[in-house]
């Protein structure tokens, strides 16, 4: 005969918000106008599931930059109603030109698509001016 007890005691009756992101990025330069660089990262929140996501981002002179990812949650598939808001594909588009000749002040437009589990995805418009 076996037995499997378990117990499970809070010392306080509330949970503290914890996240942990550990992440790994290279770059691949092929030469001096392209790069590749490639990512993973694995997420654990507290009140979500764990996620591991990976991505890439081709940059064109440092001027275009194209962006795809994924994310996916982990145990996702032993329980298919309860999902995080973010998961799935994403994709971006990137253009810095500079504004200077000294290169230090950039004018920069970006877009980002995110899949969603219960919308159908938010797009993401920023403009920017580095100075």
């Amino acid at each position: 005969i076996s037995y499997d007890l378990s117990f499970d005691q809070r010392a306080a009756t509330f949970e503290l918000p914890s996240v942990l992101n550990i992440g790994a990025s290279y770059d691949i330069r092929p030469n001096s106008r392209h790069r590749l660089t490639v990512l993973g990262n694995f997420t654990s929140n507290s009140f979500s599931r764990d996620a591991i996501g990976g991505g890439l981002e081709y940059a064109f002179n440092e001027v275009f930059m194209l962006r795809g990812g994924y994310r996916y949650d982990l145990g996702s598939a032993l329980d298919p109603v309860v999902n995080n808001v973010y998961s799935g594909l994403s994709a971006g588009i990137s253009f810095d030109v500079p504004f200077s000749e000294d290169n230090n002040t950039r004018f920069g437009v970006d877009y980002a698509y995110r899949a969603t589990s219960t919308w159908d995805g938010t797009h993401n418009l920023t403009i920017r001016l580095s100075i």
